[in-house]
């Protein structure tokens, strides 16, 4: 079966090329969709990195106002309401 198999791949090649019939178009389109698919495997590895950090700010800044209110709190001062910020809790 592989014995049919190459000799009808070699008949192809044969019939291919004597009709003019190139693979290039071929070759540089798998080419292009393998450095696209390269290209968005590094943009989400960013979009994982700014994702992380995003969510390190988040933390700190609801640490951070936190402290604040405790200190205020502690001077008696009043503090405004908390702004509602997307992805910190209330």
């Amino acid at each position: 079966m592989s014995g049919a198999r190459a000799l009808r791949l070699a008949v192809l090649a044969m019939v291919s090329s004597a009709c003019g019939i190139t693979e290039q178009p071929n070759v540089n389109t798998a080419e292009l969709l393998v450095e696209t698919q390269e290209v968005v495997l590094g943009l989400r590895e960013e979009l994982a990195a700014f994702q992380d950090q995003l969510d390190s700010l988040r933390v700190e800044l609801a640490r951070q106002d936190s402290l604040l209110r405790v200190m205020a709190n502690l001077q008696g001062m009043p503090m405004p309401p908390r702004p509602a910020i997307p992805g910190l809790p209330q």
